[in-house]
């Protein structure tokens, strides 16, 4: 450790160099990462943002080595409440996160143009959405635990009816 001491704890500025291959530089208070801070991982990964305790708590950015990252709010080091996360393919998935998934409302804007817009629960997609896909075509729909279930209606770009049904368990029922 390189950085301020006082009463013989880690206070202040400060870089520590774990035996993991981890450094953290940033803030200390009373021997605890507390305040700004950045740790660079072993790994390649990356976080910056606020610290509470040891812990990312508030907000931050995640960045897993060069693949993705994660921009928002952070509580006992897991991502909660509005976040926004990015993949390097260009997707990115804009919404609420509870216990580092997606839960509760979301949209996720596809590279390839595609779109969806609904509800996420413990991380697979769960109650009503609209979906546009690359083509243009508009299905409203409902997820039960990841799978489309329930009755569908798919719309052309300009707003025609083209299809309708129902979905069963991720399976298309056709009339």
């Amino acid at each position: 450790y390189v950085g301020n001491w006082q009463h013989d704890l880690r206070h202040g500025r400060g870089k520590m160099s774990f035996s993991s291959g981890d450094v953290y530089i940033g803030d200390y208070v009373k021997g605890e990462r507390t305040g700004k801070g950045e740790t660079h991982f072993a790994s390649g990964n990356k976080y910056v943002g606020i610290y509470l305790r040891g812990e990312q708590h508030g907000f931050g950015i995640y960045t897993w080595n060069n693949v993705a990252t994660y921009e928002g709010l952070w509580e006992h080091s897991e991502r909660v409440g509005k976040g926004i996360y990015r993949r390097e393919n260009g997707d990115e998935y804009v919404g609420e996160w509870q216990g580092n998934q997606l839960h509760g409302k979301c949209v996720i804007k596809y590279a390839n143009g595609s779109l969806f817009d609904g509800y996420f629960e413990e991380g697979k997609m769960h109650g009503d959405a609209v979906e546009v896909n690359e083509a243009g075509i508009r299905t409203e729909c409902s997820y039960v635990n990841g799978e489309r279930h329930g009755t569908f209606k798919e719309f052309d770009r300009e707003g025609n009816l083209i299809a309708s049904g129902e979905y069963n368990q991720g399976k298309r029922i056709e009339k």
